[in-house]
């Protein structure tokens, strides 16, 4: 009985809800309480979610950092020097990854690696490689943009337990505390 009362399949608030009767263009903003779905378990649910990854998932993704992300991170690299942007949004996130689907986001990523490639940069050493990201120390013949050595940080996310990048910073040594 209770199965049949609660069978209408509804999104309320961004979450899956089951209810006894149609849904209704109102129901977007009401909360909808069901036996087969109450609505603490969905709130409960999307806390846990907003909590992060277990912390096995933590420990497993810092193991993969100091194995996997430094060579990631000099992929990406290579690929922005050599203006290689399909190697390089094969690396990204999917929010990041869309947002190279615009010209000026192309224009940019070109621009980016012809600045490194005039400075003749080359990642060095990596000071710091955590989960979410690796820092090299660079070395360049000539400093990055005129304004002298640099840091570089690949930023790295998780999608499905996967190392995604994000972003890659470029910040001046002078800059560092």
């Amino acid at each position: 009985m209770a199965a049949h009362a609660a069978s209408y399949k509804c999104v309320v608030d961004g979450r899956t809800t089951y209810q006894g009767q149609p849904c209704t263009e109102d129901v977007k903003n009401r909360a909808v309480a069901s036996p087969m779905a109450p609505a603490a378990g969905g709130a409960l649910a999307a806390a846990g979610a907003a909590a992060g990854p277990p912390k096995q998932e933590l420990q497993r993704r810092d193991l993969a950092a100091r194995t996997a992300l430094e060579p990631l991170a000099r992929d990406a690299f290579a690929a922005i020097k050599s203006g290689n942007l399909t190697a390089y949004t094969a690396m990204l996130c999917p929010k990041p990854r869309a947002a190279f689907a615009t010209k000026a986001a192309a224009d940019g990523f070109r621009s980016e690696g012809q600045g490194y490639v005039q400075s003749k940069t080359e990642l060095v050493k990596a000071a710091e490689i955590d989960r979410d990201g690796v820092t090299f120390m660079t070395a360049e013949a000539a400093g990055y943009a005129g304004k002298g050595p640099h840091m570089v940080r690949i930023h790295f996310d998780w999608v499905d337990s996967k190392p995604c990048i994000t972003h890659v910073d470029s910040v001046l040594k002078a800059e560092q505390k």
